[in-house]
């Protein structure tokens, strides 16, 4: 079981190997609305093998405006939230960047919903929103109060396999599992500095990331795994 950094995981997913990378880059303009035009047919990313090139990872996009978090689609497209532009873009696989939702309020974490719609954590509002992925439709999933004053919602996910969805409640210190319609919420952690990231291994334990310096696990009594410096995200190996 391994632990990696948000910054660990987007490195691996950069290094990509030449053979796989796309020979154009094509910009398409952004939408600003809570309901953009409906988008392509996707196109699945090329599998190839995860290789490093001599002189470091390769880019699979630059340019971009403030990229912040990463899931892949049903598809196999790349998804990541723009923090900057308040958007949801898809990378597809000849490197164009297709917007999926647009006008939201720094979105951050994503995680793919068992009933197919994205769910992203929205910061500047502190609530999760809920995105249709074939028309692009934006829809309020749950809102959490904050009255800190603290920058929202951060990290979102796993999804667990009831269909419930784990959220970090960042500004309030505490850890919600909420059910697959968002409707009902049970607190399952609390007493964090900054809970910005989850995730959840096979024998069901969730491990939280506290950006006040811990790594958290639920087993489901919740206890200080690890003392780190400033952890931002978790993953759990295969």
């Amino acid at each position: 079981m391994a632990f990696i950094g948000r910054a660990i995981a987007l490195a691996a997913l950069l290094a990509i190997s030449a053979g796989c990378q796309p020979t154009t880059s094509t910009r398409v303009p952004l939408h600003t609305g809570s309901s953009p035009s409906p988008h392509p047919t996707p196109t699945p990313l090329p599998g190839c093998p995860l290789a490093v090139a001599a002189d470091g990872p390769e880019v699979l996009k630059a340019g971009l405006s403030g990229p912040d978090d990463l899931v892949f689609d049903k598809d196999g497209r790349l998804l990541f939230s723009d923090i900057r532009l308040g958007t949801v873009s898809a990378l597809n696989a000849d490197g164009t960047v297709v917007v999926i939702a647009g006008g939201l309020s720094a979105p951050e974490g994503m995680v793919l919903a068992a009933d197919g719609r994205l769910l992203v954590a929205e910061q500047g509002r502190n609530r999760v929103i809920a995105v249709d992925m074939a028309t692009g439709s934006v829809s309020p999933w749950r809102v959490f109060p904050n009255r800190s004053g603290r920058d929202g919602l951060d990290g979102i996910g796993p999804l667990l396999p009831n269909g419930d969805i784990v959220v970090p409640d960042s500004p309030n210190g505490v850890v919600w599992r909420v059910s697959g319609d968002g409707k009902t919420e049970t607190r399952i952690g609390s007493g964090m500095t900054r809970p910005v990231g989850a995730a959840a291994d096979r024998q069901g334990r969730i491990f939280v990331a506290d950006e006040g310096g811990a790594l958290w696990v639920l087993e489901p009594a919740q206890r200080r795994f690890l003392s780190l410096r400033i952890p931002d995200d978790v993953l759990v190996g295969r």
